[in-house]
């Protein structure tokens, strides 16, 4: 059985290592830390309107994942873009967003929507550089 606490390092870690990843193209961007928790979402980049909430869970369906992401829509109302990034255990990250034109949701893979890999580790990071 996991614990809490480790479902809550999992869920850290995948916030983490996406805040690492899109620095590199998001330069602005911000971990919210534990002003996320009343925000509801994970990181920001102001200069480009978008807001992203990052889920780690054993698996997902797709009610809960519709859910999270009406959820992220009406908390970060303000921002024009919003994208809920998960990963299942033992699977890659997927990013799900929603089309521009047709307004559906959709999902696709991390790299795909990104251009690059999320990035492997993240132990070398000092949780202070967040705050």
């Amino acid at each position: 059985m996991t614990s809490i606490r480790s479902a809550k390092n999992k869920g850290s870690q995948l916030e983490i290592k996406t805040y690492r990843t899109l620095k590199s193209i998001y330069p602005d961007i911000q971990r919210l830390g534990g002003i996320g928790q009343i925000m509801e979402y994970d990181l920001l980049s102001e200069r480009e309107g978008l807001a992203i909430e990052c889920k780690r869970h054993k698996g997902f369906s797709w009610n809960e994942l519709k859910k999270y992401f009406l959820k992220l829509e009406d908390r970060a109302s303000q921002w024009k873009n919003h994208v809920l990034i998960l990963q299942a255990n033992q699977q890659p990250p997927l990013v799900m967003i929603r089309g521009k034109i047709t307004r559906e949701l959709y999902v696709t893979t991390f790299e795909n929507y990104f251009g690059l890999p999320l990035t492997k580790g993240s132990k070398e990071l000092n949780s202070k550089t967040f705050l």
